[in-house]
């Protein structure tokens, strides 16, 4: 992955081994992230997965202190401030890789807010890597993966152009 490029979206057919090549990129160059986010992109949990990375983060989404303050946030409430923070922690100045595994939809996925609402136009160091079988995903052109005809086909010159 170039430095100008800080989102790429792989896509093709279930089992062509688009998260294998996203596991490869992050084994390989793991040494350049403060931490590697693996996020399930199926969209039912996704919303959840995405709350889920605070423990990984070490972020205290809790209303804890809050309650000890007297005031108790509605459940959407905590979890609306519970994402930005999470989104502050991903897209600051300390890089992060990112993947979304198998995104199913772009839209929807959290009342109203779509992909452009956890990635922003600027990742701050951060790389994002999408597998997805949708098409196109935000205004990304996806590298389409095909299947492998021999151990050197088109998996390795895709993770070559990732460097």
């Amino acid at each position: 992955m170039n430095l100008s490029t800080s989102v790429v979206c792989i896509n093709g057919l279930p089992g062509v081994g688009k998260t294998n090549l996203a596991l490869e990129f992050a084994y390989r160059y793991s040494q350049r992230y403060k931490m590697a986010l693996w996020i399930g992109g199926e969209a039912r949990y996704f919303r959840q997965n995405i709350l889920n990375l605070s423990q990984n983060l070490g972020l205290d989404v809790s209303a804890d202190a809050e309650k000890e303050r007297g005031r108790i946030r509605s459940f959407d409430e905590q979890e609306s401030e519970a994402f930005k923070r999470i989104k502050r922690g991903i897209f600051h100045d300390m890089p992060y890789l990112i993947i979304i595994d198998n995104l199913e939809t772009e839209k929807e996925w959290w009342e109203g807010k779509d992909l452009h609402d956890l990635i922003p136009t600027n990742t701050g160091g951060t790389h994002v890597i999408i597998t997805t079988q949708l098409n196109r995903v935000m205004n990304f052109d996806p590298l389409p993966l095909q299947p492998l005809t021999t151990p050197e086909g088109p998996s390795k010159s895709i993770l070559d152009s990732l460097r």
